[in-house]
């Protein structure tokens, strides 16, 4: 007897309630009337696309390798989404990205990156390009010939080979090997022309005077650079060479007049006809 009760007292104030909900409700719905009905999620604004072109998709996750163009001042973008197209400028290496050629062409050149090879007026140049890659350098020494190539290089599957241009010699280490730093930065300050023109025993000479010229009196790290130049390559004109990919120098000393890259670039896209003895200063081992 008491469950009925409560049960008809429970049904009660449902009633009540529903009926003074009700003209409440009707009052909203009919300020609605003539508008339509929208059932699901509310729309999603989409940024509208700017000028430029736009990104991979594979780029959304790597998106703070890329910053948007404000004025003079790049303001780095978050997450952008993979429709949008914004004007970039590459701030960091985007190797692992897996770009192809066209579309790291297209994104230098839709952002105001100094392009490889191209003559930049904001940076000491070498005689091979800007050294645009100074940026990643954990050093940067006053000097250098200006002839030399500096940075990390690999060999990688299905490069090819590059022609040595006319009016450019190419020295470089034995292919295969990885050299010290120091290494690099005897490249990047001998005498190349002299170092191409010498034999064995005079090329080991001069490794060794340039090596006291340097202040460098460590016998283990000038054995090393000896022996990573022991077999040195002098490359003609018209002579072909393995297509080595030459790498930002990250964590290197380098010179501030050598040329040095902001992403990973081919040889055959550095070496210029005309530039006489040009070093490559970079490891030319094997990445399979």
């Amino acid at each position: 007897m008491e469950k009925a009760l409560d049960a008809q007292a429970t049904r009660g104030l449902i009633l009540q309630g529903a009926g003074m909900i009700a003209p409440a409700l009707a009052g909203k719905l009919g300020g609605l009337k003539g508008k339509p009905l929208a059932s699901g999620p509310a729309p999603v604004s989409e940024p509208q696309p700017t000028a430029g072109r736009p990104l991979p998709s594979h780029t959304v996750a790597e998106s703070s390798l890329y910053t948007r163009n404000a004025g003079s001042e790049p303001v780095v973008v978050k997450s952008p989404a993979p429709y949008e197209t914004v004007p970039v400028t590459v701030k960091q290496p985007v190797a692992g990205l897996g770009l192809t050629a066209a579309e790291r062409d297209a994104i230098l050149a839709a952002g105001k990156g100094p392009r490889v090879g191209v003559p930049n007026t904001e940076t000491t140049r070498g005689v091979l390009g800007p050294n645009a890659g100074t940026y990643y350098a954990t050093e940067i020494l006053p000097g250098g010939s200006g002839q030399a190539i500096a940075g990390h290089g690999e060999l990688r599957r299905g490069s090819g080979y590059a022609v040595v241009p006319d009016g450019t010699t190419l020295v470089l280490p034995k292919t295969g090997i990885k050299i010290s730093d120091t290494t690099g930065r005897v490249l990047e300050t001998i005498d190349l022309e002299r170092l191409a023109a010498a034999g064995p025993k005079a090329r080991n000479r001069l490794i060794r005077e340039h090596l006291d010229d340097m202040d460098i009196t460590n016998s283990r790290i000038r054995n090393r650079v000896i022996a990573d130049l022991q077999d040195l390559q002098v490359v003609k004109p018209g002579n072909s060479v393995p297509n080595f990919t030459v790498k930002t120098p990250d964590g290197l000393k380098i010179f501030q007049n050598s040329t040095t890259v902001e992403l990973s670039t081919p040889l055959r896209d550095l070496l210029r006809p005309n530039a006489g003895v040009c070093g490559l200063a970079t490891c030319t081992e094997f990445r399979w």
